[in-house]
């Protein structure tokens, strides 16, 4: 399931399943890429987007607080949007958000 943003004030989540593929050639096996998504997190990029305009403009505590995530999640989710300075693609792996 993916977090993405509140609708009425409850917490909304997407059930996503990324679909696998195999090359025929190589044999190898990859996962479809979505572009509202990074790979290896479990947010939208636009929950992602509003949790780091929030922390801009409030503590980390109180956004972690109203919305049920850890102090360390949300700091790391607004470190890799800072790196960008909240430009509307991210590009970051799961080592950025959980180092």
């Amino acid at each position: 399931m993916i977090r993405d943003l509140s609708i009425a004030e409850r917490q909304c989540y997407l059930v996503y399943r990324a679909r696998r593929f195999k090359c025929e050639q190589c044999k190898k096996t990859f996962v479809e890429r979505v572009e509202w998504k990074r790979p290896n997190v479990s947010y939208t990029e636009r929950y992602e987007r509003y949790i780091y305009q929030r922390v801009r403009r409030e503590n980390v505590s109180q956004v972690a607080q109203d919305e049920g995530l850890s102090e360390e999640t949300v700091q790391a989710i607004f470190e890799v949007w800072a790196k960008n300075d909240g430009g509307t693609r991210v590009s970051a792996s799961k080592s950025d958000l959980f180092r």
